[in-house]
């Protein structure tokens, strides 16, 4: 397993890996030292990190804090603020949490319960049982998006605890029982999202048996349990596209298609060269979209950080031919980017921009 990486900023610019260098007996992590605020900004732009860490007197050019800037711009990257500061109110829409820290002791429950505790990662063919007991012992904390057939759906675990699952439009519990009792199942492990009621009080053990009960009514009924229909295109049935957002980028995509002129609409994960959904009103197929625009976004980024701009782009309008082709990075998820084309003859520029503004705004992978 990978060790977590984790970007430190310390105010200490003639010895930058000093307080890493401190830290490094203390958690079972790799510590980044960056030199400048500026060399900050622009790994963040070409590198991920499983964490941040500032010194709370550092500030931006502008003079604002450094925190506050990162707060907003990297929503799902948890950050510490290190030294004698107030607490900070996380900023509206953020999905990792950010907290002031004063203290070695405060740093490593801080990257224990944030960073080390949550499972990330992939799993094929897996029992969800023997998975669950794994996630139990270690009292981990995570999200599974699940997938066996074409069936998806959603176990929510908090410190090793079931406490919510997600499954078409079931019963959190009868979400939960019919999820642990499919075979062979492909999972995505990623962060527990902020806010998620704990709906589900039984143990794992209780569950499991359930879970059994559950798989044998269903063999011996020759029921079709995962059996769901999907538009999806086959280019876009990768396990490696979470479950939960392709269905909510699919949704983004149809309803961009809604709007006069639009000729293609694709959602693609730049960073991972993902095509996460796709339409358009062709015959023909785009396998090369998401390489094409990949490579463009990741340019786009670096220009940023190289021009010392802010990354939070609204949108990157091409017109070409009788084309007009828009690019709008999701800030619900940093490394997606809606893509959509429009005819030039039928389409108004105004109007399509503020109705794709509109809809990527509301765009949000949520539980079921």
């Amino acid at each position: 397993m990978t060790r977590p990486k984790i970007a430190v900023l310390d105010v200490n610019e003639a010895d930058p890996d000093a307080l890493p260098r401190s830290w490094e007996k203390l958690v079972a992590v790799d510590f980044v030292a960056m030199a400048s605020t500026k060399d900050l900004l622009r790994e963040l732009q070409r590198q991920r990190f499983d964490a941040i860490i500032v010194h709370c007197a550092t500030t931006m050019p502008d003079g604002g804090p450094l925190w506050a800037e990162l707060a907003a711009e990297h929503p799902s990257v948890p950050v510490a603020i290190w030294g004698d500061c107030a607490p900070v109110t996380p900023p509206e829409g953020r999905v990792a949490p950010i907290m002031s820290i004063d203290t070695n002791a405060a740093l490593v429950d801080f990257l224990s319960a944030e960073v080390i505790s949550v499972t990330r990662g992939r799993l094929s063919g897996v029992s969800l049982p023997s998975v669950m007991q794994v996630l139990q012992m270690e009292q981990r904390t995570c999200r599974l998006r699940v997938r066996a057939s074409a069936a998806m759906g959603e176990l929510f675990v908090r410190n090793g605890a079931l406490v919510h699952a997600s499954l078409r439009k079931m019963a959190p519990l009868d979400a939960a029982l019919e999820l642990l009792s499919w075979a062979d199942a492909d999972v995505v492990f990623d962060r527990l999202p902020a806010g998620i009621t704990h709906t589900i009080e039984h143990s794992l053990d209780f569950l499991v048996i359930e879970a059994a009960r559950v798989r044998d009514e269903n063999n011996a009924g020759g029921a079709e349990a995962h059996r769901v229909t999907s538009s999806l295109s086959a280019s876009t049935e990768s396990w490696l596209v979470p479950a939960v957002l392709r269905g909510d980028a699919e949704a983004l995509v149809q309803e961009v298609m809604n709007i006069s002129g639009s000729t293609a609409c694709a959602v693609i994960d730049f960073e991972n060269r993902l095509l996460v959904s796709i339409r358009t009103r062709r015959s023909e197929s785009i396998p090369r979209l998401n390489g094409t625009i990949s490579d463009a976004m990741m340019a786009i980024t670096t220009l940023l950080a190289d021009m010392k701009l802010r990354s939070s782009t609204e949108d990157v309008l091409v017109t070409v031919g009788n084309a007009y082709l828009l690019l709008r990075p999701l800030r619900a998820m940093p490394t997606l980017v809606l893509f959509a084309s429009f005819d030039r003859e039928t389409a108004t520029l105004g109007l399509l921009r503020a109705q794709v503004g509109r809809l990527a705004q509301d765009f949000g992978v949520t539980p079921g």
